[in-house]
């Protein structure tokens, strides 16, 4: 069994991780593309992962699933692009 333990860099920043099928996902909730930034950008690529114009593995699933219902929809590209715009923060609805 995994468990989760509070991350954090030396600053000390806290670093979010999440977890898929017994993996560990440590990055920044939203940064899709593993830029080290959530823009719209990340928002418009899991967009278009979900409508089919890339292909998934152009994405991490882990980071880009910012509701924790274990899916990359649509309602994952509308909370990243909220966050971007307005500075919500992400809620993982099903963890917690």
């Amino acid at each position: 069994m995994l468990t989760i333990e509070d991350f954090t860099d030396t600053w000390p920043n806290p670093i979010p991780a999440a977890t898929e099928s017994g993996g560990l996902g440590v990055g920044l909730q939203g940064d899709a593309n593993h830029s080290g930034q959530v823009t719209m950008v990340d928002a418009m690529m899991i967009a278009q992962v979900v409508v089919g114009l890339r292909p998934p593995a152009d994405i991490d699933p882990v980071m880009s699933d910012v509701n924790c219902d274990g899916k990359v929809t649509m309602v994952d590209a509308m909370l990243v692009a909220q966050h971007v715009v307005f500075g919500k923060e992400f809620t993982c609805w099903v963890c917690e």
